[in-house]
């Protein structure tokens, strides 16, 4: 009997020692998946950031696209609006040699009218 106490003495001594090793690893365990859990937290928000940012980033480029269309546009008109001065200036030009012939002038001034009337067109 006393053979017997010796061992489960021993063997309860190994089972301490072995449970005092592995209360550490099971602490260091728990630490670790903590740790992972705050990372796939962190992991998370970063993604959702990126995520909003891409948003961002894509209306972005679709207001400068449509604010590239729109110059493009507006661009145009100026254009058109300046080629049509132009030819004012030169019919206008065209009028000042009839300034001594007063019903001549008067004639191609109300050509020029009719034909610059903006009622008649759409700038």
């Amino acid at each position: 009997a006393g053979g017997i106490n010796a061992e489960y003495g021993v063997l309860d001594y190994k089972i301490r020692e072995l449970k005092k090793q592995i209360e550490p690893r099971e602490n260091d365990i728990k630490a670790m998946k903590d740790q992972i859990q705050e990372m796939d937290t962190e992991l998370e928000r970063y993604n959702k950031n990126n995520t909003a940012l891409d948003l961002k980033i894509e209306e972005s480029k679709q207001k400068l696209k449509a604010n590239k269309e729109e110059m493009a546009v507006q661009r145009q008109k100026v254009h058109d609006m300046e080629a049509e001065l132009k030819r004012f200036r030169t019919d206008v030009c065209k009028c000042v040699q009839f300034i001594q012939d007063t019903q001549k002038l008067k004639t191609k001034i109300v050509e020029l009218n009719k034909k610059y009337d903006q009622s008649e067109q759409a700038v």
